[in-house]
Protein backbone atom coordinates (compact mmCIF):
# COMPACT_ATOMS: atom_id res chain seq x y z
CA UNK A 1 0.00 0.00 0.00
CA UNK A 2 1.47 3.36 -0.68
CA UNK A 3 1.02 6.64 0.89
CA UNK A 4 -0.77 7.70 -1.56
CA UNK A 5 -3.91 5.23 -1.50
CA UNK A 6 -6.35 4.72 1.05
CA UNK A 7 -7.39 0.76 2.25
CA UNK A 8 -10.44 0.98 0.61
CA UNK A 9 -8.50 1.74 -2.99
CA UNK A 10 -5.99 -0.43 -2.03
CA UNK A 11 -8.67 -3.25 -2.04
CA UNK A 12 -10.38 -2.66 -5.38
CA UNK A 13 -7.06 -2.29 -6.85
CA UNK A 14 -6.69 -5.74 -5.89
CA UNK A 15 -9.62 -7.27 -6.61
CA UNK A 16 -8.90 -6.05 -10.07
CA UNK A 17 -5.38 -6.98 -9.86
CA UNK A 18 -6.85 -10.51 -9.10
CA UNK A 19 -9.55 -10.13 -11.84
CA UNK A 20 -7.20 -9.60 -14.12
CA UNK A 21 -4.72 -13.05 -12.75
CA UNK A 22 -8.49 -14.68 -12.86
CA UNK A 23 -9.57 -13.94 -16.65
CA UNK A 24 -5.85 -15.28 -17.75
CA UNK A 25 -6.11 -18.29 -15.73
CA UNK A 26 -9.52 -19.23 -17.54
CA UNK A 27 -7.91 -18.67 -21.08
CA UNK A 28 -5.17 -20.90 -20.06
CA UNK A 29 -7.80 -23.68 -18.48
CA UNK A 30 -9.47 -23.59 -21.85
CA UNK A 31 -6.51 -23.90 -23.85
CA UNK A 32 -5.90 -27.25 -21.67
CA UNK A 33 -9.32 -27.98 -22.02
CA UNK A 34 -9.18 -27.96 -26.23
CA UNK A 35 -6.01 -30.21 -25.81
CA UNK A 36 -8.34 -32.38 -23.60
CA UNK A 37 -10.71 -32.81 -26.04
CA UNK A 38 -8.27 -33.68 -28.81
CA UNK A 39 -6.62 -36.25 -26.60
CA UNK A 40 -6.65 -39.73 -28.00
CA UNK A 41 -8.66 -42.41 -25.57
CA UNK A 42 -5.93 -44.31 -24.84
CA UNK A 43 -3.94 -40.89 -23.43
CA UNK A 44 -7.03 -40.07 -21.28
CA UNK A 45 -6.17 -42.13 -18.23
CA UNK A 46 -2.76 -41.28 -18.37
CA UNK A 47 -0.97 -39.70 -15.80
CA UNK A 48 -0.97 -36.68 -18.42
CA UNK A 49 -4.73 -36.96 -19.22
CA UNK A 50 -5.21 -37.27 -15.52
CA UNK A 51 -3.33 -33.82 -14.92
CA UNK A 52 -5.52 -32.42 -17.36
CA UNK A 53 -8.58 -33.33 -16.36
CA UNK A 54 -8.07 -32.21 -12.84
CA UNK A 55 -6.92 -28.59 -14.30
CA UNK A 56 -10.06 -28.32 -16.35
CA UNK A 57 -11.98 -29.32 -13.48
CA UNK A 58 -10.88 -26.53 -11.09
CA UNK A 59 -13.36 -24.09 -10.23
CA UNK A 60 -12.14 -20.34 -12.35
CA UNK A 61 -16.07 -19.35 -12.34
CA UNK A 62 -16.41 -18.97 -8.74
CA UNK A 63 -13.30 -17.49 -8.39
CA UNK A 64 -14.91 -15.22 -10.37
CA UNK A 65 -17.58 -14.67 -8.63
CA UNK A 66 -15.92 -14.55 -5.23
CA UNK A 67 -13.66 -11.19 -6.43
CA UNK A 68 -16.74 -9.84 -7.62
CA UNK A 69 -18.69 -9.88 -4.70
CA UNK A 70 -15.24 -8.72 -2.90
CA UNK A 71 -14.83 -5.98 -5.46
CA UNK A 72 -19.09 -4.89 -4.76
CA UNK A 73 -18.33 -5.23 -1.18
CA UNK A 74 -19.45 -1.97 0.79
CA UNK A 75 -16.12 -1.15 2.80
CA UNK A 76 -15.79 0.48 6.13
CA UNK A 77 -14.53 4.67 5.82
CA UNK A 78 -12.80 4.24 9.28
CA UNK A 79 -14.65 5.52 13.13
CA UNK A 80 -16.75 7.90 13.03
CA UNK A 81 -17.18 7.98 8.65
CA UNK A 82 -19.46 4.84 8.39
Amino acid sequence: MSKSETRPQVWRRLCDDALNAISDLAHYQGEYKNILDNLPDNLETSPYGEKLYELCDLDIDGAFDIINEAKSIALPLGFGRD
